[in-house]
């Protein structure tokens, strides 16, 4: 509602009038007779106050919107504009860390010489030697395997096992990941844990000291 500040006669405090025809002092109580003069400025003063432009809200408003909704996606990289591509591995090709884009192909396998010593040496060798070596130390090896077949990874499951690796062991089919999983420990706590990649023919090993 549109109001004007007048000085009450009476008490001298100002008072805000709403209503011209019944105006009284909020603080002394007393009736306030507002002058012809007075009534016509207050009368044009409601008559200068425009209707909110709605049409001129919105288009401010809109792209605002707009630009809120796409930098939610930007930041929730439902959309992503600047790739970060990891490099790739035998597993998968190149990916981007915010989106999951892919490009080019997995890293090619490789002929290798399973490892004889350390962690490996606890270890069958398995069927293939065609593979990559990821990390091979005292405390931890990361080997993957290529060109098994189900079958191979199932003995292979079978003769680390015979190995001692059957200590709490777990071994389950994980299709919601999409691979075989087997895990377990020797007696001198030493962990192992194989993941088989049927659609790729790949057998990951991990081993990790005690």
């Amino acid at each position: 509602m549109d109001t004007v500040i007048y000085k009450c006669p009476s008490c001298g405090a100002d008072v805000e009038i709403k209503n011209i025809d019944n105006c009284t002092c909020d603080f002394c109580g007393a009736k306030i007779n507002l002058s012809d003069s007075d009534k016509k400025k207050f009368k044009k003063k409601k008559k200068s106050r425009k209707p909110v432009n709605k049409k001129k809200v919105f288009k401010v408003i809109f792209p605002l919107l707009i630009l809120l909704v796409f930098g939610i996606l930007i930041f929730t990289h439902t959309i992503c504009l600047f790739h970060s591509f990891s490099e790739a591995t035998v597993l998968k090709p190149q990916t981007c860390h915010y989106c999951d884009k892919t490009k080019g192909d997995p890293k090619p396998l490789s002929e290798i010489k399973f490892p004889q010593n350390g962690l490996a040496a606890l270890l069958p060798v398995p069927k293939s030697n065609m593979g990559e070596i990821d990390n091979d130390s005292s405390t931890y090896i990361e080997i993957y395997v290529g060109e098994m077949s189900l079958d191979d990874f199932n003995k292979y499951v079978d003769g680390c096992s015979d190995k001692g690796f059957n200590v709490d062991y777990t071994r389950y089919n994980s299709s919601s990941f999409g691979y075989e999983y087997y895990h377990a420990k020797d007696t001198d706590g030493n962990s192992l844990e194989l993941r088989y990649y049927e659609n790729i023919g790949i057998m990951e090993i991990r081993v990790y000291a005690a």
